[in-house]
């Protein structure tokens, strides 16, 4: 029986971020239409997508898209999007 190294290791990594995306779903507190802010700007999720590892402590983690919020709550005029990290989002 021949092993094929280079399918084992396309496997191990699509079984890897299926676990990633797993995890990351799993610990997400947040859902679309929660408000939320990080350090330097507020916005309201309008989707979630699993966003890669956290640098600080390589634990998978989910990326938040929504529009921008003034410190008030209501969206900027321009209307625009952002995205925001799990991991940079300040405890409320």
């Amino acid at each position: 029986m021949e092993v094929n190294l280079q399918e084992l290791e396309r496997k191990f990594l699509a079984d890897n971020r299926i676990l990633d995306v797993e995890y990351a779903t799993k610990n997400n507190p947040y859902k679309v239409g929660d408000k939320i802010q990080d350090h330097w700007q507020y916005i309201q999720i309008q989707s979630i997508h699993y966003g890669g590892l956290n640098g600080s402590n390589g634990l998978p983690v989910c990326v938040y898209k929504g529009i921008r919020l003034k410190k008030d709550g209501t969206p900027f005029k321009s209307g625009e999007n952002s995205n925001m990290y799990q991991s940079n989002i300040k405890t409320q």
